[in-house]
């Protein structure tokens, strides 16, 4: 405009240009990525793609930071789409890119030919930790996983377009994504994991003692709902008070019931409307066994776990697990005595335990 040459102080960086062209186009960078059939959706898998989202190949938005997409939470992967309306350069139906975006990892998940890539088990670590294990071993040039270290914590209480899209229904009417999740969580942390928030701990450990609390982000939980791992009351409710629950089954088994119940009677002979809801029909035997989260668990020390009776509020029935009778061990010293403490410990009034043993144990 000055009519003066430029100086070569305000020259350009000379790779400013090519990174920037690089950068808009994905011909350009080769990265790591995965593609689904027959849908064709790619999958980008480098952490520094992560919410990038490309349309045949061409930059167009990040997700979690475009005001314009209306959501405010970011995305764990890379995307490329080619079924994506555009029009000028924009993304025109962000709801129809859910859809896809979600009908993409069902693809990923039952194709066998990507299993080696364990991209489930990479999902798992990004919502769980933030980012990948240690020896994800990407090569592209311009990311290096010892970055990490010097990288701020990642708020993993944050939900994720992942996280959304699988534990809606609406997206993923049948749960095919968070049951291939829930899958994967076994396989990592075993069966006897049970997923829940901090405040959580002591219920489970209380009322599902043979099951181990694991302490996960709430985005985590959102999605292994509907992958078989429901919450603490639901699990204890589907184990004690739906299947294999059976009254008595021989004369033996009537008569401990009727003499454990007499023994709790007797604690009350002043105060008998305390307890005029416990009969012998009010005590039932269950085979305990849990299946709540796909696998078949068996408590082999039910007394250490805690797992011996239950009391059902609304029924007003007591359920008592059968290997008090069953199992070699605990049946060599059951009594009618010793069934009487179980129940009176479990019945919803307080002062049944304490009457009883004062009446049993304290003389």
């Amino acid at each position: 405009l000055e009519g003066q040459p430029r100086t070569l102080e305000n020259l350009p960086n000379f790779h400013h240009h090519t990174r920037q062209l690089s950068q808009q186009f994905l011909v350009f960078q080769r990265p790591v990525s995965a593609t689904a059939l027959p849908g064709r959706q790619t999958l980008l898998l480098e952490p520094h793609l992560a919410g990038q989202v490309f349309v045949n190949g061409r930059y167009l938005t990040t997700w979690g930071k475009d005001r314009k997409i209306g959501s405010h939470h970011p995305a764990l992967f890379g995307l490329d789409l080619h079924t994506i309306p555009v029009w000028h350069g924009r993304i025109i139906d962000y709801e129809l890119l859910k859809k896809e975006y979600t009908n993409m990892w069902q693809e990923i998940t039952i194709d066998a030919r990507l299993a080696p890539l364990n991209l489930n088990g990479m999902l798992l670590n990004r919502l769980l930790y933030g980012k990948d294990e240690p020896d994800a071993g990407y090569d592209d040039g311009e990311y290096d996983d010892d970055d990490e270290d010097d990288a701020p914590p990642v708020d993993t209480s944050v939900e994720t377009l992942e996280s959304q899209v699988m534990s809606n229904n609406h997206y993923d009417p049948v749960g095919i994504c968070a049951k291939a999740l829930g899958t994967k969580f076994a396989q990592e942390f075993g069966r006897t994991a049970f997923p829940v928030v901090a405040v959580d701990v002591p219920v489970v450990q209380q009322y599902l003692g043979h099951r181990t609390p694991l302490v996960v982000p709430q985005r985590v939980i959102s999605v292994l709902r509907r992958g078989g791992y429901f919450d603490w009351k639901r699990t204890m409710q589907e184990i004690w008070f739906t299947d294999n629950v059976r009254p008595s089954a021989n004369e033996d088994e009537t008569r401990l019931i009727q003499a454990a119940v007499d023994n709790i009677h007797q604690s009350f002979i002043d105060d008998p409307y305390l307890v005029e809801d416990l009969t012998p029909n009010h005590v039932l035997w269950i085979t305990f066994l849990d299946i709540t989260s796909g696998g078949r668990i068996v408590d082999n020390d039910p007394v250490k776990h805690n797992n011996l009776c239950r009391y059902h509020e609304s029924m007003r029935q007591f359920y008592v697990n059968e290997a008090l009778i069953k199992d070699p061990d605990l049946s060599a010293r059951m009594n009618d005595v010793y069934l009487g403490w179980i129940l009176a410990k479990s019945h919803p009034d307080g002062t049944v335990q304490d009457r009883y043993f004062q009446h049993h144990f304290a003389k």
